[in-house]
């Protein structure tokens, strides 16, 4: 969580971020490995679509006074400070948001997209200026081939001032392989 400061360590190994203004300790939380999935899907990604930025992790186990408490997984936290630390932007120039949207800017954009299943080149040129349709298209991808049935409320999306599109950004696939055949539905209704 965020206390105000920061934290310099090289907590993931490659020393290339090594101050944190907030990090994640997470435990499993819904099924059996989850938190491995998770950490799993963040790791196969990150050489094949980094613009997706996935949470680096690093297991560790946890204990309390002598008492062993199990084994958790340090994540990286979405944050000003952690897409300024992976793209070298300035943190003031960092839009985050998260769905499920209901007004705003970014919401009049997908909800424009939405209706417009079959644009003219003048529509989808409208779409493409504003939103990042690489990162929209790995995103679709990775979370149909990761079999993602948890998309509902953990979408993500960034704007940095100088890439001033819209990114949809991977996030919480702990819900992700298993054996249920994802809804196509659930995904496009989700932003």
């Amino acid at each position: 969580s965020r206390t105000g400061g920061s934290v310099s360590y090289n907590r993931f190994g490659g020393g290339e971020v090594t101050e944190f203004s907030s990090l994640l300790l997470r435990g499993g939380s819904n099924v059996n490995l989850d938190t491995v999935r998770d950490c799993f899907a963040s790791e196969l990604i990150e050489d094949v679509y980094p613009t997706l930025y996935p949470q680096k992790v690093r297991y560790t186990a946890v204990y309390i006074n002598g008492q062993y408490y199990g084994g958790y997984a340090w994540r990286e936290d979405y944050s000003e400070d952690y897409y300024a630390a992976h793209t070298g932007a300035d943190p003031a120039g960092v839009t985050m948001a998260r769905a499920p949207l209901s007004s705003g800017e970014l919401y009049d954009l997908i909800s424009y997209a939405m209706t417009h299943p079959h644009p003219s080149d003048e529509e989808y040129a409208y779409i493409a200026d504003q939103l990042d349709l690489d990162s929209l298209a790995g995103w679709m991808a990775l979370q149909a081939w990761f079999n993602n049935l948890d998309i509902n409320g953990n979408i993500r999306y960034v704007r940095l001032s100088e890439r001033p599109k819209w990114q949809i950004v991977l996030y919480d696939l702990d819900y992700s392989m298993l054996t249920e055949a994802a809804g196509w539905d659930v995904m496009m209704n989700s932003y």
